[in-house]
């Protein structure tokens, strides 16, 4: 992205009351595991790197909204 990467938009959103609790999906390039243990740390719910396949994409999802709707 040009002027803010996935990790801003992560800090971004954490900081704001009305969506610091949002679930967050990194679906990235980046591939090394110090990106993927920075976005974790930063506070993203999971982290797929490309390509990936429907199924992994889906099972993210539902795993990102589960604990979500569990709470509702």
């Amino acid at each position: 992205m040009p002027q803010l990467d996935g990790y801003g938009v992560l800090r971004a959103l954490r900081q704001q009351t009305l969506t610091s609790s949002l679930p967050f999906l990194f679906l990235s390039a980046k591939v090394s595991d110090e990106d993927l243990r920075y976005g974790l740390y930063l506070g993203a719910t999971a982290y797929l790197t490309k390509p990936f396949g429907l199924t992994n994409l889906l099972q993210a999802i539902e795993n990102c909204l589960s604990p979500k709707l569990a709470e509702d």
